[in-house]
């Protein structure tokens, strides 16, 4: 009986041992999920911010590529009446390479572009005028 006792006694020394193995391998086990839950809401902000900011930049790339295709507009404008300018005053103006570029150095930025504005408002009469004459 003493025989008996003795390894109840082992087992049951042996069973509270594994009993609080496993709990150090929980607890080991918990504390890898606190890093890991801790871990997950980190990143959680971050993609918040990351999507926040993604959004900011899509918006402002919206605003910069309208702001882009109203500069290719106004320069492909600028550019056909400059163009209408150029051969309006190399059909009438012989010597306009000559005095304009002189004539315009003394021009203020304003003048220049009512200049500007008003040959090309009359290059346009003119190229109406000629065409409305070539159909008589």
């Amino acid at each position: 009986m003493a025989v008996a006792n003795t390894n109840l006694q082992n087992y049951n020394s042996e069973l509270v041992q594994c009993i609080e193995d496993l709990k150090r391998k929980r607890d080991e086990v918990n504390r890898q999920i606190e890093q890991e839950e801790r871990d997950k809401e980190k990143i959680q902000k971050e993609i918040a911010l990351l999507q926040e900011r993604l959004q900011r930049l899509k918006e402002s790339l919206a605003r910069k590529i309208h702001a882009r295709s109203e500069y290719d507009k106004t320069i492909e404008e600028t550019e056909g009446a400059y163009t209408k300018v150029c051969l309006f005053l190399s059909l009438f103006w012989p010597f306009s390479a000559l005095f304009g570029s002189v004539f315009v150095s003394f021009l203020s930025p304003f003048c220049l572009l009512v200049c500007r504005l008003f040959l090309f408002l009359f290059v346009d009469f003119l190229s109406l005028f000629c065409l409305f004459f070539s159909f008589l």
